[in-house]
């Protein structure tokens, strides 16, 4: 029994996989990890990849594990013009893995909205170009709320409306809508430039943005997991 872990700042997302079920897949806070569905079960193997400050204290519950490894410490398996590679997050390495097994020798656009909106664009050679970092939905409205004397923590809107009609409604739908034109313009911009781009949506906002953006879009909420599954199966044995 294998597992992987995409350990955000907020969340864990998680993937059991073993050769006589069917994998298992689910996500928890971060501050309840790991959770129940876990309880009891003893991966042999462990892979993961962090953009939380404490990962070594949500990891200790899979110390008796015979590996337990960080995706980084795997060989860096395509090529990328990022001048700083040490600095590219792990969760984005793995989307990249990802999405080159979805779509093998295509130009592709990962889209992965977290509490940041990391944009990362891979050329139909298999090259990562680099991308873009931008902040998420939650936190553009605690940003406003915390750096402004009398702004409210607005909630996410439920439905798009450019045309807020209180304060509150006004900041929410600045920042939904925010995001949503910013992915939206992001997508046109790389379709001028390369032909039958494909775009995939992940992260915890991406099943919310999926209902809103025009673009054509292919949603995968498992794309870091399956990133990070394929370097397990690869490299930690």
């Amino acid at each position: 029994m294998d597992l992987v872990l995409d350990i955000g700042n907020t969340k864990v997302k998680w993937g059991l996989f073993s050769n006589d079920r069917t994998p298992e897949f689910g996500e928890c806070e971060s501050a309840h990890f790991p959770p129940k569905a876990l309880g009891g079960k003893k991966p042999k193997s462990v892979v993961y990849a962090s953009t939380h400050a404490h990962t070594g204290k949500l990891i200790s519950a899979f110390a008796s594990a015979s590996l337990v490894q960080n995706m980084r410490e795997l060989p860096f398996e395509f090529k990328t013009k990022y001048t700083t590679p040490e600095t590219l997050g792990e969760d984005r390495i793995a989307a990249v893995i990802g999405a080159l097994k979805l779509f093998p020798d295509k130009n592709v656009l990962i889209v992965d909205a977290g509490s940041c909106i990391t944009y990362d664009f891979v050329g139909e050679d298999g090259v990562h170009e680099g991308g873009m970092i931008s902040p998420g939905l939650h936190m553009r409205l605690k940003a406003m709320h915390q750096f402004t004397g009398k702004l409210p923590l607005a909630e996410v809107p439920e439905i798009p409306n450019p045309l807020g009609r209180s304060t509150a409604e006004a900041i929410g739908q600045g920042a939904l809508m925010g995001c949503v034109y910013e992915i939206e313009s992001y997508i046109s911009y790389l379709q001028y430039q390369n032909k039958n781009l494909h775009t995939i949506l992940t992260g915890g906002d991406g099943k919310l943005f999926v209902k809103f953006i025009k673009k054509k879009i292919f949603a995968q909420h498992n794309l870091v997991l399956s990133g990070i599954k394929k370097k397990q199966k690869k490299y930690a044995q």
